[in-house]
């Protein structure tokens, strides 16, 4: 078992494509590098269907607003999964030209949808370039945190690391330590660590033995605790991260997740990004 410390890491995707920026953030799920085909790798994902990485991939237009790359691929597929009559949905053909002017520009993301002559509208790929509105954090937390932090919605989107496919027989389990309890004797505080030690070697000697008696990790990961590491790529506008410091950062907020979003807001406010 090793315990590490939690961390809030602000990336910087302004030299990175789309297909770069999908990669990293899909690549977090199972704790993976690059091997250097990022194009190759988005299609792989569209072919097995994992489009929720496609959610990181958001391009900007001239003079129309922001759009993400999954929401066209959503409508396009539709269009071909329905009956299209000649009244076809306003906001699916939007999606069919905006999605056409990608393909210019990143056809990966055009796996498996056929696009005719009459989808393609060259005007709108001209000045066409990643977006860099939205602001991404790589977090290194505890599970229990990281459930706080998924139940936002607007303007955010997440990858997070895969106890089903990360495996933590090889080097043991990472766990983020709790902090002291606060207003409590030093001694209370060193009982309290004691049986949230013994706990964790439990967990991990359990999930070690399920391991080896031919459980899958998806299976082993019942035993691992809430403070069990992980990480999780957010990705959100700087309004949504103003209103998660708002309320993650507020005096009766988790203490864990202060100590993770304080620094993380002021980071944010000293580089002028919210």
């Amino acid at each position: 078992m090793r315990i590490i410390e939690q961390s809030a890491t602000i990336l910087d995707w302004s030299g990175l494509d789309l297909y770069q920026r999908v990669e990293q953030a899909a690549r977090v799920c199972r704790r993976s590098e690059s091997k250097g085909d990022a194009e190759g790798f988005v299609r792989s994902l569209i072919r097995r269907g994992h489009l929720s990485p496609l959610e990181f991939a958001r391009v900007e237009f001239p003079a129309i607003a922001l759009y993400p790359i999954l929401d066209w691929v959503s409508n396009i597929r539709r269009l071909r999964e329905i009956a299209v009559d000649e009244e076809a949905d306003e906001a699916a053909e939007f999606a069919r030209q905006r999605l056409a002017a990608v393909a210019m520009r990143y056809p990966a993301f055009c796996e498996g949808i056929q696009l005719t002559e009459e989808d393609i509208y060259p005007f709108a790929a001209q000045g066409m370039k990643p977006a860099n509105d939205w602001i991404p954090v790589l977090f290194v937390t505890s599970r229990t945190i990281s459930h706080q932090l998924v139940r936002y919605r607007h303007d955010i989107t997440f990858c997070q690391e895969s106890q089903r496919h990360v495996r933590y027989d090889r080097d043991g389990i990472e766990v983020i330590e709790q902090p002291p309890m606060l207003n409590q004797h030093e001694w209370m505080n060193q009982l309290v660590w004691n049986a949230w030690n013994f706990a964790m070697h439990d967990a991990e000697g359990a999930y070690i033995e399920m391991m080896e008696a031919g459980a899958t990790a998806e299976q082993a990961r019942a035993v691992l605790p809430g403070c069990t590491a992980t990480r999780i790529l957010a990705y959100a506008s700087p309004d949504e991260w103003r209103h998660i410091f708002s309320q993650r950062c507020d005096e009766h907020a988790d203490p864990q997740m202060r100590a993770l979003m304080i620094p993380l807001r002021d980071e944010m406010r000293e580089r002028e990004l919210i």
